[in-house]
């Protein structure tokens, strides 16, 4: 499990499951459950990246990434959700 730095919201991606849901959310996209534990990790890191460089909220910053991973899914995974991020509109 990846810890919360200062910078980064208290969300609920940052319970004592960690990032159990964004993982679960990358199998819902057909990710190979091998793949999405470092998948997560890679997100999420991106995520503090983006919010560090941006401004912006990690929860946005990671509703973005997560949105770009849908879009680069088959159409099944449409209705992918996160619990605790909001879809991000482009």
């Amino acid at each position: 499990m990846v810890d919360p730095s200062p910078n980064r919201s208290s969300g609920p991606l940052h319970t004592p499951t960690g990032l159990a849901p964004l993982e679960q959310a990358l199998r819902d996209l057909g990710i190979p459950a091998d793949r999405c534990g470092l998948m997560a990790s890679q997100l999420d890191r991106r995520a503090v990246q983006l919010a560090q460089r941006k401004g912006r909220p990690y929860d946005e910053a990671l509703a973005h990434l997560v949105g770009l991973m849908r879009q680069g899914s088959t159409s099944d995974a449409r209705n992918l959700e996160v619990p605790g991020v909001q879809p991000h509109s482009s």
